[in-house]
């Protein structure tokens, strides 16, 4: 009898845990798993997790909203992702990440500067399986260093070097470490300035992060025009491609460069050491084996790089960083290279009101900030642009569908009387809605 009643009560007991358990965590199904928990991507604050040494410092500077954020997306063959949750203690504690129906997920967090995080990130399917843990692992800290202020400055040397067609100055910012051997880049950029001519580039920072290796992951995009020496035509292409530079002892020497190439465009099957994904067909300027320069679809291009040596990084998992921009009354403001006219641009105010270019279109996406809009919705349902917007008020944010079919998303930050508003936007350049 007594043997009968403990049976009952543990009964009872196992039934009380699976209710109580069942509320606080739906998701939860006990049972076999059959499947391997695993990561498809993940990123933190843009850069390839896995790309990242043990320790990783960030730059208080190139902080989107001040926010360290880690976004990813999680497999279980057989079954589905229940919960994602990130330690910043090692362990000692757990925060939820925000987690969607296919696995993809994200967690942001606002990092003290002095401080170290050690960052865990954990995993749990449907029946209680988890991924390995102890893998995930990165020690992150924040630095106060101007850091984009130094990239910019080695970037810019490239560049200008670049330009003026001076390969010994261009050399003399590239380490002798350089995953694609630095003398092919060398002979690679010497056939650039055989095939180009009048190059003209230009580039906006993305996201800057660090590693415990001295390794500055660097995301822009950037605009580029040349003239073919062959054919006498001029190109024009845009995109968003990724530097990683070494820190030495004056300023950071560019290590490795990801295609599309702005340098060393000769010779990406060697230069090129992954892929940054465009959409398909966007163009993209190349050199052909005689050395010929024209224009094709990404998804064309892309192929001259080996394909063993491609790790492609999706243009949608990438974090757009959000720029200001002051523009004074009547003045026009063009999103894609950043300049202010008189006459021409996508945007303009005067009090107010809002003008925009004819043939745009806007959505109003109400009263919240931008750092965390990783995505808008597609232009369907926009409003198109003709008569100005009236009443806009501080706080305010946007999406726009540019002439050139690219998305923004701004907000309006500040209103000084009739003299000068002031944005806070995202360009994407590729053409899609993932910011």
């Amino acid at each position: 009898m007594k043997r009968t009643i403990g049976y009952a009560f543990l009964l009872l007991f196992a039934v009380a845990v699976m209710f109580v358990s069942g509320a606080e965590a739906k998701w939860w199904i006990f049972g076999k798993s059959e499947g391997i928990t695993e990561f498809r991507y993940l990123y933190l604050n843009g850069t390839s997790y896995d790309e990242m040494g043990p320790k990783v410092t960030l730059f208080r500077d190139a902080l989107p909203g001040g926010l360290m954020a880690i976004r990813g997306k999680a497999t279980a063959q057989n079954n589905k992702i229940g919960a994602v949750q990130v330690s910043t203690d090692g362990k000692a504690s757990w925060n939820k990440a925000r987690l969607s129906d296919d696995g993809s997920f994200e967690f942001n967090f606002r990092p003290e500067t002095g401080k170290e995080y050690k960052v865990y990130i954990k995993v749990i399917d449907t029946t209680g399986k988890t991924n390995d843990i102890d893998k995930t692992f990165k020690e992150v800290a924040v630095s106060e260093l101007n850091i984009q202020a130094v990239i910019r400055k080695a970037l810019d040397n490239m560049v200008v070097a670049y330009q003026d067609e001076d390969p010994m100055r261009f050399m003399a910012q590239v380490s002798d470490d350089f995953v694609g051997d630095k003398a092919n880049l060398s002979r690679a950029i010497r056939k650039d300035f055989a095939a180009f001519d009048n190059i003209s580039l230009r580039y906006t920072l993305n996201n800057v992060t660090s590693d415990s290796k001295s390794k500055i992951f660097v995301l822009i995009n950037f605009n580029r025009m040349l003239t073919s020496v062959k054919s006498g035509k001029t190109l024009k292409d845009y995109g968003m491609t990724e530097f990683v530079f070494q820190l030495g002892d004056q300023l950071p020497k560019v290590l490795s460069m990801k295609y599309p190439l702005i340098f060393g465009v000769s010779d990406p099957e060697n230069i090129a050491t992954g892929v940054v994904a465009q959409t398909a067909n966007q163009k993209i300027i190349y050199v052909d084996s005689k050395g010929s320069v024209d224009e094709a679809p990404f998804s064309e291009t892309k192929n001259q790089v080996k394909g063993e040596q491609v790790k492609q990084t999706q243009a949608n998992e990438q974090h757009i960083a959000a720029r200001s921009q002051s523009i004074g009354g009547w003045t026009w403001f063009a999103f894609a290279d950043e300049s202010l006219s008189q006459t021409n641009g996508d945007i303009m105010f005067e009090g107010p009101m809002m003008f925009l270019r004819n043939g745009s279109r806007y959505r109003s996406l109400g009263q919240q900030g931008i750092d965390q809009i990783r995505e808008v919705p597609d232009q369907g349902g926009y409003t198109p642009a003709g008569t100005p917007i009236h009443n806009i008020t501080e706080g305010q944010t946007y999406a726009l569908y540019l002439t050139s079919g690219k998305y923004v998303v701004f907000e309006i930050t500040r209103i000084l009387a009739f003299q000068q508003v002031t944005i806070r936007y995202k360009y994407q350049p590729n053409g899609t809605r993932y910011f």
